[in-house]
């Protein structure tokens, strides 16, 4: 069995965080979780800022604070096994975390 591996991604104090909050069982939820234009976003924006990155004159904190969400998700880990790791099913591929 395949366990897709749902991570939350932030900026905490400048440096990006991934945190993982669950697993999905198919493709198809883990491409539904990640919102790949804001995905792209970052792409974009660590391009076009790549230097200024480098020598500090920016941070994550930067990128994340002006945008409307402070985070977003990745399923960028595939696995056999969650044995041991404590992560749940994500059920509800619109809420990853179950928050209400």
């Amino acid at each position: 069995m395949k366990y897709y591996i749902v991570r939350k991604v932030s900026s905490v104090g400048g440096v990006v965080t991934y945190t993982p909050i669950g697993y999905v069982l198919t493709k198809e939820n883990a491409d539904a979780v990640m919102d790949f234009v804001l995905i792209g976003k970052v792409r974009q924006w660590i391009a076009t800022n790549l230097s200024y990155l480098e020598n500090g004159t920016l941070t994550a904190d930067d990128f994340f604070k002006n945008e409307l969400k402070n985070y977003f998700y990745v399923s960028d880990i595939i696995t056999s096994s969650i044995d041991g790791t404590g992560l749940k099913e994500i059920t509800d591929i619109n809420n990853p975390e179950g928050v209400v």
